[in-house]
C-alpha cells in the first residue's frame, strides 16, 4: 500500500481543513517533527479513517473534534470531522473517507452521524463508490496487522 494523499478537517489538533501529499517513489515513509507538530495526531487520523477507532495514550481525551473549533460553535450547531486517505494497493487507486457529524451540546458535543465511503478508480479514471467498505478495508489492510503499518514512537515510549 502506498499513501498518496491525506486530507483532514477539524480532527483533534488539526483545525479547519488540511492536506498532505505523499511521495510514493520510495519504499518507506518516515514522519518526523518537533513535539506538538502533529505526528501523533496524524497517526490517530490514519487509525480512525481506516478502522473507525483510535488508540489514545493515557493523557488524551477521546474527543475526535478540534476543541478550539468546537468551542466557537453555537449551541445546537452541527459540524463535521473528516479524514480522507487516497492510496494505491496492488496497482489499484482507492479513496477512503470517514466523516463524523457532531451536534454541539451544553457540556459536550454528541456524534449524530457517521459516513464511511470507499471509492475505487476504474479504467476510465472515474471514481466508483464501493459497497461494504469496512469489509474491503479489512481485506486490504487487516486490522490485526495495523500495528505493523501504523506505529508511533511517542506511544511506544509511554507504554
Amino acid at each position: 500500500m502506498k499513501i498518496n494523499r491525506i486530507e483532514f478537517e477539524n480532527f483533534r489538533n488539526f483545525r479547519d481543513h488540511g492536506e498532505i501529499k505523499c511521495s510514493t517513489d520510495g519504499k518507506i515513509t518516515i514522519i518526523y517533527g518537533m513535539n506538538g507538530d502533529g505526528k501523533t495526531t496524524l497517526h490517530q487520523l490514519a487509525q480512525w479513517v481506516f478502522y473507525g477507532q483510535v488508540h489514545f495514550n493515557r493523557t488524551t481525551t477521546d474527543r475526535l473534534y478540534n476543541l478550539s473549533f468546537e468551542s466557537e460553535q453555537s449551541y445546537g450547531a452541527t459540524f463535521d470531522v473528516m479524514g480522507r486517505i487516497d492510496f494505491e494497493h496492488a496497482g489499484e487507486q482507492y479513496s477512503l473517507t470517514r466523516v463524523y457529524t457532531y451536534k454541539k451540546g451544553l457540556d459536550d458535543s454528541a456524534r449524530i452521524r457517521e459516513d464511511l465511503s470507499l471509492n475505487k478508480m476504474d479504467s476510465d479514471h472515474n471514481w466508483k463508490r464501493m459497497d461494504k467498505p469496512k469489509d474491503i478495508i479489512e481485506l486490504l489492510l487487516p486490522s490485526g496487522l495495523a500495528e505493523y503499518f501504523f506505529f508511533d514512537g511517542e506511544s511506544m515510549i509511554a507504554d
